[in-house]
């Protein structure tokens, strides 16, 4: 009887433990699926480079590139996109993240405008997507792609080697 009576007990535990860690490989799944904020530009034809040019040309001097040179970061504007000078500390702030994905053509760009609010001096922490202006930017970035295109010479676009 005893015996019977422990047995239950351990494939009790170790059924308690299997279902949480199912239900956490389960919830880790989901919150990895989530889509990204912003919006997304796919399939670019341009290169990397005239992708950068681009780039730059639409959100200005960015304040911050990564490494990679994928992610760019804006300098600080107000919601009617003027820019903010650096002595400047409204309640809220925006600005805008590009990020160039893929590893070879045609690229997809997304998109992310950035509310931040005030909490502090010299403090903001995130506090929204602006989805409308991250659209806004888009287009005017998926414009810009369109011109360079068509202003492209095939002739320096191709490389045997």
């Amino acid at each position: 009887m005893n015996i019977k009576i422990a047995y239950l007990n351990i494939s009790n535990v170790y059924c308690r433990i299997f279902l949480k860690g199912f239900i956490f490989s389960l919830m880790g799944f989901f919150l990895g699926c989530q889509t990204s904020k912003g919006t997304i530009i796919k399939e670019t034809p341009l290169l990397l480079e005239q992708t950068r040019k681009v780039i730059v040309s639409v959100i200005g001097e960015p304040r911050g590139v990564t490494e990679n040179g994928r992610d760019f970061y804006s300098s600080y504007f107000d919601k009617k996109e003027v820019p903010l000078l650096s002595d400047e500390q409204p309640l809220f702030r925006y600005y805008t993240f590009v990020s160039i994905r893929g590893d070879r053509r045609p690229y997809d760009i997304i998109v992310d405008v950035i509310k931040e609010k005030k909490i502090s001096e010299k403090k903001y922490e995130l506090n929204d997507h602006d989805e409308t202006l991250a659209k806004r930017v888009a287009n005017k970035i998926k414009q810009m792609l369109n011109q360079s295109r068509d202003k492209r010479n095939v002739i320096d676009d191709f490389r045997p080697f």
